[in-house]
């Protein structure tokens, strides 16, 4: 690979990573867990309940 063009990817690559350092990903992050819905309490009970039907 001519030296021009790893300069080029290696500039490009290291633009991401600036970009999207610790902090900025603990942003994303943060704020992903506040867009989740919690669930009903219905629906945690049907995910406890056994779907095996009794063998006795």
């Amino acid at each position: 690979m001519p030296l021009a063009e790893r300069i080029s990817r290696h500039a490009e690559m290291l633009d991401v990573i600036v970009k999207n350092d610790i902090n900025r990903w603990q942003e994303r992050f943060i704020h992903d867990l506040k867009e989740v819905t919690p669930r009903s309490p219905e629906r945690q009970q049907q995910n406890n309940v056994a779907t095996f039907p009794k063998l006795a």
